[in-house]
């Protein structure tokens, strides 16, 4: 195993190595830190000769044992679904533990799971707008970047799976970034689509104190918002193109009910 350094000039010749490669199911073990300090990698990154030895940012104490090591091997391995260990970090919701993850091992910036969702496509999925503008502005992390249109096997890009999860934030933000709302997926839907097919087949379980028309209303309002220029397609496309099994929360179903 080779000892990956936070930075190639530093001497750490006499911490001691480990004995045996970690894997995924060691991940508790080392991220599970009290956030609490003033520093930022950002900083040890511009005042090197300052702090020679890394001992702690972000709250994350004994930094060098505890998290450079480990990543060295855990950039490697994947877990279920393939899953890296920054899809795990951003599942996590440990900006901090992304920023040093990116910083560490870049190349996982654009290494996608099983589904070929990418770290900017997963925390676009989860919602995480600001570690979707991490990825794609990590500097001065790493000169890798994000590439805003990037796409999953289903062909759905960052916007189309923050539609999908309701996170008009993160959406606006992609939006802003240039990411394009004309974009379509494997069945020809566009993120507006995407957003008007929720409004018709919802789990109402996620959206605790909202009722079904509340629900289908908001995502019916970020359809249009997110419109693309030849329009949204009608409810009767979307009916040919995704049918979906009915179920109790389907929102069509509960509105049928409360008339």
């Amino acid at each position: 195993m080779s000892t990956i350094y936070l930075h190639p000039s530093q001497n750490h010749g006499t911490n001691p190595q480990p004995t045996s490669p970690l894997t995924l199911s060691d991940l508790p073990k080392f991220i599970d830190f009290p956030h609490t300090a003033s520093t930022r990698i950002e900083n040890h990154i511009a005042n090197e000769e300052a702090v020679p030895h890394l001992a702690e940012f972000d709250g994350i104490p004994d930094l060098y044992h505890a998290i450079i090591i480990p990543t060295g091997d855990l950039s490697t391995d994947t877990g279920e679904r393939g899953a890296t260990i920054l899809h795990i970090a951003i599942g996590r919701k440990d900006f901090p533990i992304c920023k040093l993850i990116l910083y560490l091992a870049p190349h996982l910036i654009s290494a996608p799971d099983d589904d070929g969702d990418t770290p900017l496509l997963f925390a676009a999925l989860e919602g995480m707008t600001h570690v979707v503008e991490l990825l794609l502005d990590p500097s001065p992390l790493t000169d890798a970047k994000a590439c805003v249109s990037e796409t999953n096997n289903d062909g759905q890009s960052a916007l189309h799976l923050a539609l999908m999860s309701s996170h008009a934030e993160t959406a606006r933000s992609l939006v802003n970034w240039g990411c394009d709302k004309n974009l379509v997926d494997n069945d020809g839907l566009t993120p507006g689509d995407i957003a008007r097919l929720q409004s018709l087949n919802f789990d109402l379980s996620h959206f605790p104190n909202r009722t079904p028309l509340e629900v289908a209303d908001m995502f019916e309002s970020l359809a249009q918002e997110f419109a693309p220029d030849r329009g949204l397609k009608t409810v009767e496309e979307l009916r040919l193109i995704h049918t979906s099994e009915t179920s109790p929360t389907d929102s069509l179903t509960n509105l049928a009910n409360m008339v």
